[in-house]
């Protein structure tokens, strides 16, 4: 009898370790990030004919820059930090206008993007009758540089210094690199496939990246967004898990209080903050990567969040 007791006792034990680690899983798992959940669609209307307020039109309307692919994804990870910004009335890696081919490889497969804002609200399902929406600003981003006013170069294609300063021997000695500038936002390994692209925002500080998706849901085309990047000093309009007071992560937080709300991540990435290159050697500046126990990146730079990245992980693809 007493044999019993133990093992009831101890299948007892066993469900609620089960229960926990199922629990602590689940709460692993990123939804939302700056108040925009993942898969949210970029422009979506109720039935009474009104924007939904989930959708990331509503929430942050067009965005500054629209990036569409820079690097091949067939071409090997090497040890760059692939995928960078990219400006209207630049050349294609290939050397032709962006109009004759696009990011998402041969003809452009999303032509309302590509002619402007115009075609916009009917690519993501709106009725031609509902208003329509601004225009963009700068239209559509091309490869050929940053823009007025952002220094750097871009990631995987050359050094980011934000700036130098006289040298001893009337050299210049680089400053440290700003993460508030636009290279930032864009996150590292991932691999810009041909039915994606990003939308970028400018905030006071930081910028927003939403990686967005084309699906077809219902016979008509619509843009989702699979993946969330912030990258800054400081940001306050974007915390993970939530927003919970006592898990929660931002800008500016340093590396301690990630260990301590997320744990030990599933893998260490160095880098160069000067190239943004792969760094061979253990330095202060660091991605913590969970792949593995959730969905998420954060980037260190003198142990300070810079960036944080969180995706869906079934619709992203990474170089590594």
């Amino acid at each position: 009898m007493m044999f019993m007791d133990v093992k009831r006792t101890g299948l007892a034990l066993l469900v609620l370790v089960i229960a926990g680690t199922v629990a602590v899983t689940q709460r692993g798992i990123e939804e939302k990030l700056a108040g925009v959940h993942l898969w949210a669609p970029f422009i979506e209307y109720d039935s009474e004919g009104k924007l939904d307020t989930k959708c990331l039109f509503a929430i942050y309307g067009m965005p500054d820059y629209i990036i569409g692919k820079t690097v091949p994804a067939s071409q090997p990870a090497g040890q760059m930090m692939p995928g960078g910004p990219m400006m209207p009335g630049g050349p294609t890696p290939s050397g032709v206008p962006f109009g004759m081919s696009s990011g998402f490889g041969g003809q452009p497969t999303l032509p309302s993007v590509m002619a402007g804002v115009g075609g916009m609200a009917q690519l993501a399902g709106s009725p031609m009758a509902r208003p329509g929406m601004p225009s963009l600003p700068g239209g559509l981003m091309t490869p050929g540089g940053l823009p007025t006013g952002e220094t750097g170069g871009m990631f995987g294609l050359g050094p980011t210094i934000s700036g130098t300063s006289p040298g001893a021997a009337g050299g210049v000695i680089p400053t440290l690199p700003r993460p508030e500038e636009l290279p930032w936002v864009i996150p590292p390994f991932v691999v810009l496939e041909s039915d994606k692209i990003y939308f970028v925002y400018r905030k006071q500080g930081a910028h927003l990246n939403f990686m967005m998706e084309l699906v077809g849901e219902g016979g008509q085309n619509q843009m989702r967004v699979a993946a969330i990047t912030v990258a800054g000093r400081r940001y306050d309009g974007a915390k993970t898990a939530k927003g919970d007071p006592f898990r929660s992560i931002k800008l500016g937080d340093d590396l301690q209080r990630v260990l301590l709300r997320y744990g030990q991540p599933d893998e260490i990435v160095y880098y160069n903050p000067f190239t943004l290159q792969v760094a061979n050697f253990p330095t202060r500046n660091m991605i913590f990567r969970y792949h593995k126990s959730s969905n998420i990146e954060f980037t260190f730079l003198e142990n300070k969040v810079v960036r944080i990245f969180i995706f869906m992980p079934k619709r992203v693809s990474f170089l590594r």
